[in-house]
């Protein structure tokens, strides 16, 4: 939570502000941008979350494959407090369409205290490769707290900073510019992050 300011979002009125609430909200204020200034781009969604139960998978994947149609992207991006609760809520291999309730995210004991952020910029990067624009300029936009972690025991997964060096560098391609916003959590991390395409992380430019 972030504060017990009253907020709405998606017409639902919640009598407190969390992180996930002012994702939604910066995130579909940019896509209202886009789509008023007549802006002729596809755009994605990742999430990525921690993992739950001991079941050591970090829960991320896509929950807008690109697209040039916004509205489906505004749509998407709808209701994303109760979306990332059904993935936290659920069973592993929950995505954000699951669940016919209506999961408390402040309850739950499979809420995570860090986030896979590189798995995530890792599934934004294989979107991109798989179906983004030959030619075209992209770009990933990070919305994060900062705060990750790259897996527990034996298993260990992208690290934040290693999953932008290789968007960055086209690995896989297209080489991507790595933007990084950081909602009311630490800045390091996601400052190391970010960066021009074909260039170094820790850009002030891009954070």
């Amino acid at each position: 939570m972030v504060n017990n300011d009253n907020i709405t979002t998606n017409g639902t009125a919640y009598d407190e502000t969390t992180k996930i609430d002012l994702v939604e909200l910066g995130t579909r204020q940019f896509i209202d941008f886009l789509q008023s200034a007549g802006v002729d781009a596809q755009v994605g969604v990742a999430y990525f979350d921690g993992e739950k139960g001991g079941d050591n998978e970090p829960r991320t994947g896509i929950l807008q494959p690109l697209t040039s149609d916004l509205s489906v992207v505004d749509g998407a991006l709808s209701g994303l407090r109760q979306k990332l609760a059904n993935v936290v809520s659920g069973p592993a291999g929950s995505t954000p369409f699951d669940g016919d309730g209506d999961p408390d995210p402040f309850s739950s004991s499979g809420i995570a205290t860090g986030t896979y952020i590189g798995e995530g910029v890792d599934d934004a990067q294989a979107e991109l490769d798989a179906n983004g624009r030959s030619g075209a300029v992209a770009r990933t936009i990070v919305l994060s707290d900062g705060e990750s972690f790259n897996g527990t025991g034996s298993t260990q997964f992208s690290s934040p900073t290693g999953a932008a060096d290789d968007a960055r560098a086209a690995s896989p391609s297209p080489a991507t510019e790595v933007y990084t916003i950081n909602v009311n959590g630490s800045a390091s991390t996601l400052q190391a992050m970010a960066g021009p395409a074909g260039g170094s992380g820790g850009d002030q430019a891009f954070f």
